[in-house]
């Protein structure tokens, strides 16, 4: 399939007959979780026998055999050994992502954030096991500047949010907050809000202020409370520019001061406050506090300043969008539009680039589908998180919730198939809005015989006959991208060949159960030590995803598979100086 062309991988590309059966699997569990209207349906009952028997099969059928920690590192690329190294560095900013549990006040009591467990390693042990790493990854100083300079960037970033942060902490009295006080700030941050001073809660670290709130089930149906947390509740889009919040909060409509004294006192201009602002401040539903709040602190907001994930996720809100007449990409090393595709004769006829435009599309829908699997990758790092409770602190499990069926798994793929399913289903549904909705669709054409106009002048004169066409070329054009839609957000499983979804969501369970293989069997039954160095292997996806998203997908089982355990009995090694 042209999308994936270039990239080598049994699941990709080669459909050999041998995987029928595992589509077939794979369509039948999806089926199930289809079938499902909530998370909370996922326990208990016939779905979840189904789901656990489905889950057994596929495991056994997709999982990588995995390298155990004292094998050692196969010869690797540059990029991976220099990555390697990297994440190692940047591990040691980890715990300030968050902040100490006693740095972090709150207004109500909290059972597993206080015990949750992130090693703190003195700065000379680190110090001297990154030059172990950088030798034995034969890694030159060079190298070794440039892991500094990323260090660096990544602690400027995190010093700008925690002075953000710190700003608001200033607002208020965390030693003794009474529930006046605590209002009185929510209702800066929410001028129109109808709540009363004991709806309102709040958690704040060192990154990020939490307001915790009630649930409009909690109020009468049509009550000014109710349709408040109903609005704040809605999911938008543009909220993932507010990585790594994700939240509803918009600083915007806050009081016009907030912003106008966080640019003042921190020297910041309005964009920059705008983006700190709603990327630190952000909403939490108070009775499910124990199910979220190490996902969204320990979990996340490394991902905002460790990585770059927020590149991606700043795209996320194009998948709501459709082809654009002037939105510029490069295909084939040209920088075009659909504009450009068009051209106008001397004689006043209206030519297409019909190959130039088939690269347009695949460009358009590879770009999108490189910024719906950040989420993806960005919550099966969480949920790896969320493992850690579980891993360290097993007698004080059964107090940290989770509506996943797999919830003491290293990954969830309940989760990642309502979270891939819907931004697959979104991005299709937006791609071919033209075929449903002719006012959008005159509007195109309007747009592009307006920008011919200004470019060709008289050649452009006979306006009927360039606007004739213009929706000529464009009918086939746009028919064409649809054909092409119908195959890469198919997410029909009886049908393979044409369903790239089946084959992406396919690879996520690879990754997954070969990620739980190494982590929960492999490392955690025979090496557990190595664990310590978890947060290294988080780092290491992120990342390594994020040097070529749509391609290094495809990769990222087999190399979990044979790098992951040598990779961190390396790190374990270093740290004792073995």
């Amino acid at each position: 399939m042209p999308l994936f062309s270039g990239i080598t991988d049994e699941i990709a590309n080669r459909l050999d007959d041998q995987w029928d059966e595992t589509f077939s699997i794979v369509g039948k569990l999806t089926d199930v979780l289809d079938g499902l209207d909530s998370y909370a349906e996922m326990k208990g009952g016939e779905a979840e026998a189904e789901l656990l028997k489905l889950d057994a099969e596929l495991t056994e059928r997709l999982r990588h055999p995995v390298a155990s920690p004292d094998e050692s590192l196969t010869p690797l690329a540059e990029g991976i050994r220099f990555e390697i190294a990297a994440c190692y560095a940047l591990e040691a900013l980890y715990r300030d992502t968050v902040g100490h549990p006693e740095e972090c006040q709150t207004s109500v009591e909290l059972k597993t954030f206080p015990i949750f467990p992130v090693r703190d390693l003195p700065k000379a042990t680190r110090d001297a096991a990154l030059e172990k790493l950088l030798h034995q990854l034969d890694l030159d100083s060079g190298a070794r500047d440039r892991i500094d300079q990323i260090v660096n960037n990544s602690r400027s970033r995190l010093d700008r949010r925690r002075s953000v942060v710190d700003w608001l902490r200033n607002l208020i009295d965390l030693e003794n907050p009474d529930r006046s006080s605590v209002k009185s700030l929510f209702d800066r941050f929410f001028p129109w809000n109808p709540l009363s001073a004991d709806d309102v809660d709040f958690f704040v670290s060192r990154t990020c202020f939490h307001w915790f709130l009630p649930s409009a089930k909690d109020f009468p149906t049509d009550s000014p409370q109710a349709d408040f947390l109903k609005s704040i509740g809605r999911f938008r889009f543009r909220f993932f520019s507010h990585f790594p919040t994700f939240s509803s909060f918009e600083c915007r409509d806050s009081d016009p001061q907030l912003l106008d004294e966080l640019e003042s006192d921190l020297g910041l201009t309005h964009s920059e406050a705008v983006r700190w602002l709603n990327s630190s401040v952000t909403i939490e539903p108070r009775g499910e506090i124990e199910k979220y709040l190490i996902h969204d602190t320990w979990g996340h907001m490394w991902q905002g300043d460790l990585t770059e994930l927020g590149i991606l996720y700043d795209r996320m809100e194009s998948l709501i969008a459709p082809m654009e007449a002037a939105e510029h990409l490069e295909v084939d090393g040209r920088i075009c539009s659909i504009f450009d595709l068009f051209h106008v004769s001397r004689a006043g006829g209206v030519k297409f680039d019909h190959d130039l435009a088939a690269g347009y599309v695949l460009e358009w829908t590879r770009i999108r589908f490189e910024s719906l699997l950040a989420p993806i990758i960005a919550e099966l790092t969480a949920d790896m998180v969320e493992y850690q409770f579980h891993l360290r602190v097993p007698d004080r499990s059964h107090e940290f919730p989770s509506s996943s069926t797999f919830g003491t798994r290293p990954t969830k793929l309940d989760f990642a198939w309502v979270d891939l399913g819907y931004f697959v289903r979104r991005l299709g549904k937006s791609a071919q809005r033209y075929q449903a909705d002719a006012r959008l669709r005159k509007n195109l054409t309007d747009r592009l015989c307006l920008l011919i106009r200004r470019k060709y002048g008289k050649r452009a004169a006979d306006s009927e006959a360039i606007r004739a066409g213009v929706d000529r070329e464009l009918d086939q054009f746009l028919a064409r991208a649809d054909e092409t839609f119908e195959r890469c957000f198919s997410v029909d499983f009886s049908d393979r060949v044409h369903s790239s979804f089946a084959r992406m969501f396919t690879n996520l369970l690879r990754l997954q159960y070969t990620l739980n293989q190494l982590i929960d069997e492999e490392l955690r039954r025979n090496a557990p030590k190595t664990l310590d160095g978890m947060n290294v292997l988080l780092l290491f996806l992120a990342r390594w995803f994020l040097r070529d998203p749509l391609r290094n997908f495809w990769d990222m089982d087999e190399t979990v598979s044979k790098i992951g355990g040598p990779m961190l009995g390396l790190v374990h090694r270093a740290e004792k100086n073995e």
